[in-house]
């Protein structure tokens, strides 16, 4: 056996934490496997309430974590933003993954362009 490793059963022996800890995470399980059929009616919802619902909760959340309005104003820039893509047929997620990745991308190749 390798140094400074316990094996799972004597663990789970040992600490009472980890023993609550799984039985919490499989009471949540259970409740999610129980109310999914309940919760996929959110499916149902016309956009025309489920967009502005969502909409609103991102902002009062944005606004709660900071209490300033840099986070709100950003939401609605890039609120903006996805309107237009959507707008002029342009692939939102295309576009988020060359946002993601663009600046990886540029520092991998002006890095490979000074060696």
């Amino acid at each position: 056996m390798k140094k400074n490793l316990t094996p799972y059963i004597e663990y789970f022996a040992e600490s009472t934490t980890a023993c609550l800890v799984t039985m919490v995470q499989g009471n949540i399980l259970a409740l999610g496997l129980i109310f999914t059929p309940i919760l996929a009616n959110v499916v149902k919802v016309p956009m025309t309430y489920l967009v502005p619902s969502v909409l609103s909760m991102a902002v009062f959340g944005a606004f709660g974590l900071t209490g300033d309005l840099s986070r709100p104003i950003a939401d609605l820039i890039f609120s903006v933003i996805g309107w237009l893509f959507k707008r002029l047929d342009y692939s939102v997620p295309a576009a988020v993954i060359g946002i993601l990745l663009g600046g990886k991308l540029l520092g991998v190749l002006t890095g490979r362009a000074k060696s």
